[in-house]
């Protein structure tokens, strides 16, 4: 009943103003343009990267505004400085690292004005996929609501099983790429909790078509990855899993976005 009286009341107001509609600008202001840095090293090929914008008032249009004009440096854990060059628009990176498990790494961006942000992390440690499974599935045939077409198509979900390594905080990422497009916005999740040592198996939740080219990477990301991503997925998670929007926890100071990772990579490729 209280359902019906809202919405007659919204109704009403709706017909009272037809007579009299007025375009209303609201008044927000336009907070001031924040670094947003995405930066990682990958430490089973030894490379850093960096991507870095700035980011959009609410009223600005949504292209990326680009920042080529920092200076990008990783601290190893002996103390010696990297430079990351530009490679393009907002893009640094450099390969030929030297870094291992266990080790401190800073990551310092100084913009064009002297403004410095600084975040440190830990490499974590290696991980190994034991091996995929592939489950038949019917969610991408006819009336499934799957991301593919109809027809006789033999559809599949692929899990990923891998051992914990125990007596050590660990955090993974499961991130696909099929048919050599990576699938950016779709990925898994999970830390050791109440799993520490355990064997664990984990799917993606996407349907992979008989003939698709999958390759699976399971990461072993610092704890500043998982928060930030784990916050990341919050917010852009919809129906009943969305959240009020708000800007994930970076590990960078100074009031910079986004978020400095390290990654160990175990990856594997199957042909359905």
């Amino acid at each position: 009943m209280k359902i019906y009286q809202i919405l007659g009341l919204i109704l009403f107001a709706a017909i009272s103003f037809t007579a009299c509609e007025e375009v209303i600008v609201l008044d927000l202001e336009n907070a001031d343009a924040q670094l947003v840095i995405e930066a990682r090293v990958n430490a089973t090929n030894q490379t850093a990267s960096v991507f870095l914008t700035k980011s959009n008032g609410f009223y600005e249009d949504v292209n990326l505004n680009v920042v080529s004009d920092a200076t990008v440096d990783l601290t190893l854990a002996n103390g010696s400085i990297v430079n990351l060059p530009l490679i393009q628009n907002g893009f640094y990176a450099i390969t030929g690292l030297n870094v291992v498990e266990g080790d401190a790494l800073t990551m310092t961006v100084t913009d064009n004005d002297g403004n410095e942000y600084k975040a440190i992390t830990n490499v974590p440690h290696t991980v190994e996929i034991d091996s995929l499974q592939l489950v038949p599935t019917n969610s991408g045939g006819p009336g499934g609501g799957g991301p593919f077409g109809g027809g006789n198509e033999q559809f599949f979900q692929i899990f990923t099983h891998w051992k914990d390594i125990g007596n050590k905080e660990s955090f993974y990422q499961i991130q696909v790429t099929l048919n050599d497009t990576l699938q950016s916005d779709i990925y898994q999740l999970v830390d050791d909790t109440n799993l520490d040592g355990n064997a664990l198996s984990r799917p993606i939740f996407q349907s992979f078509k008989e003939g698709d080219t999958v390759k699976m990477e399971l990461m072993s990301i610092d704890a500043a990855s998982f928060r930030y991503l784990n916050d990341l997925s919050a917010v852009q998670g919809q129906g009943f899993n969305s959240t009020t929007p708000y800007n994930p926890k970076s590990n960078f100071d100074n009031n910079a976005l986004g978020y400095f990772g390290v990654v160990q990579v175990d990856e594997e490729t199957v042909i359905l």
